[in-house]
């Protein structure tokens, strides 16, 4: 089979990051599946120093999407860090779920320190395929994060598809029925 894409930019060719090899044709316990989310956390500036002399931090993203969390690599001693990382989530509850941003300082002694966070209603980002911008961080002074969204919305259950992904998945009822004989050539009997 084809390669399996890594966390990182995608290439300037592609215009989408490719969605994730799991199957979401029947979703699971936490219910089905409406769409799949992929965030791309481009980079952060104008940061609080919060480390020892006030000059700089050690950052790293928190993003959380319905009740998944996954978490950025920390960029040491900077205020202008520059991730470059993908994300994907499956989304839920399009009506219901945000995506959350929560960026963070190290600290190797003691708690680690907030530096602001964004958060986006789900609903807003599922409008367009694609969604790039800077959001102003909230709860601190200052500071800018710079993500790419993108959406991408499944289909029903019932269809086994997610939209624009071609025909559906056959069904087990339909692969245990014979072939349909070809049609009879030559002349019909009766009247």
């Amino acid at each position: 089979g084809a390669p399996v894409p890594t966390a990182g930019p995608a290439p300037p060719h592609v215009s989408a990051p490719a969605a994730p090899r799991i199957s979401l044709r029947y979703g699971d316990a936490r219910g089905p599946a409406e769409g799949l989310l992929v965030v791309i956390l481009h980079a952060a500036s104008n940061l609080l120093g919060l480390d020892a002399f006030g000059d700089t931090s050690d950052p790293y993203a928190v993003i959380t999407v319905g009740s998944e969390t996954q978490k950025s690599k920390v960029i040491s001693r900077t205020t202008e860090p520059r991730w470059e990382e993908t994300f994907r989530f499956i989304v839920r509850d399009v009506r219901g779920e945000s995506l959350r941003v929560d960026l963070w300082d190290r600290d190797l002694i003691g708690d680690d320190d907030p530096l602001g966070n964004v958060e986006i209603p789900v609903q807003s980002l599922a409008r367009r395929p694609k969604t790039q911008d800077s959001y102003q961080l909230q709860d601190v002074s200052r500071g800018d994060l710079s993500l790419t969204v993108y959406w991408r919305a499944l289909a029903p259950a019932s269809e086994g598809v997610p939209e624009g992904l071609g025909s559906p998945l056959p069904s087990p009822a339909d692969s245990a029925q014979p072939p349909k004989p070809p049609p009879r050539r030559g002349r019909e009997s009766g009247a």
